[in-house]
């Protein structure tokens, strides 16, 4: 970040694996005062994190920047909360599993003039910024996306049938819990025109959301992308294929390989593995870069939703929310 880069007063809303994660991130490597706000007591933080545990201490400390990393379907009141205390806003993704509250969070940001970033941070895999690079000045026409794994594996110390993944009610499900793979398909393709798809529950888990999608998204630019998610898989697949006319490329982000073919000739590039800690601190780095100059974060909030309602229709027609009002 710089030496001269602001020491903000931050504030964290959830601390689960991501929240704990980020919050160690901002303290220990990037210098910030954190603090995490810890209603019901208890646990224990991450070193470096200050628990608040009223309103009252909240409202003196008046932190400038609030991460709201607390399950999905608490994001809009939290981050309606926070912004109208005036606090710039880190969504973990996705903002929501419905659009309830989201069209006044957007009133409030933008009459306080606050920075909004929603929490993709596979946009910040070298492998998918290079494979941005590549793809500069082509013309692809068609992509294909897996992402599948097996969730109990996920989190191995916890179980996974009371994890935020199996519950309805907080908002899990492959849709939500895996849109990096739409929203990465965004970022490298452009706005999504149109998404059609099934999803289901098929597998043994014991969850009560869908643990498998497949869609076809239709991007402005005339790419369509076939996107698969599941939570079953065995083998750990992370990849996507491009097609062009002339050109091939493959981004196994798992396997941390880029394929490129193109005028007859196939070149490789290998990957050094990722340290789970290196995107989202790679991503907290850029949130704060922006505060700092003054700059709109990219995926903030109204580019997110070019992505989320989309999705979020899918989850209606497929029976697994409730119509907006």
């Amino acid at each position: 970040m710089g030496k001269n880069t602001k020491r903000y007063r931050v504030i964290f809303f959830g601390l689960g694996s991501i929240g704990s994660r980020l919050a160690r991130l901002a303290a220990e490597h990037l210098g910030h005062e954190v603090y995490a706000f810890r209603s019901r007591g208890a646990a224990d933080s991450p070193p470096g994190v200050v628990n608040i545990k009223s309103e009252k201490d909240l409202a003196a400390l008046s932190p400038e920047v609030a991460f709201i990393t607390n399950p999905t379907s608490l994001h809009v009141a939290t981050a309606l909360s926070c912004a109208g205390r005036g606090m710039h806003l880190f969504i973990e993704k996705p903002l929501s599993d419905r659009l309830d509250g989201v069209g006044r969070l957007l009133r409030i940001v933008a009459r306080r003039g606050l920075a909004t970033y929603i929490g993709c941070n596979l946009r910040f895999d070298p492998m998918i910024a290079q494979l941005k690079s590549r793809l500069a000045g082509r013309a692809p026409f068609w992509a294909r996306v897996i992402c599948s794994s097996h969730l109990p594996s996920w989190r191995p110390a916890q179980d996974y049938r009371r994890s935020y993944s199996a519950s309805r009610r907080m908002g899990g499900g492959v849709l939500l819990d895996l849109i990096h793979e739409p929203d990465y398909c965004h970022f490298l393709f452009g706005p999504i025109e149109a998404l059609e798809g099934t999803v289901a529950k098929v597998s043994g888990l014991e969850i009560e959301t869908e643990d498998t999608a497949d869609m076809m998204l239709s991007h402005k630019s005339g790419v369509r992308t076939q996107v698969h998610l599941d939570y079953f898989g065995l083998r750990t697949q992370r990849k996507i294929e491009v097609f062009g006319d002339a050109f091939y490329a493959e981004a196994d982000l798992a396997g941390r390989t880029l394929l490129w073919l193109e005028d007859g000739r196939m070149r490789t590039k290998s990957f050094t593995a990722l340290h789970r800690d290196d995107t989202y601190r790679e991503e907290i780095r850029y949130f704060f870069r922006c505060l700092d100059r003054g700059e709109t974060p990219m995926n903030n909030l109204e580019e997110h939703l070019q992505v989320l309602k989309p999705v979020l229709a899918l989850r209606r027609r497929q029976g697994l929310e409730k119509e907006q009002p």
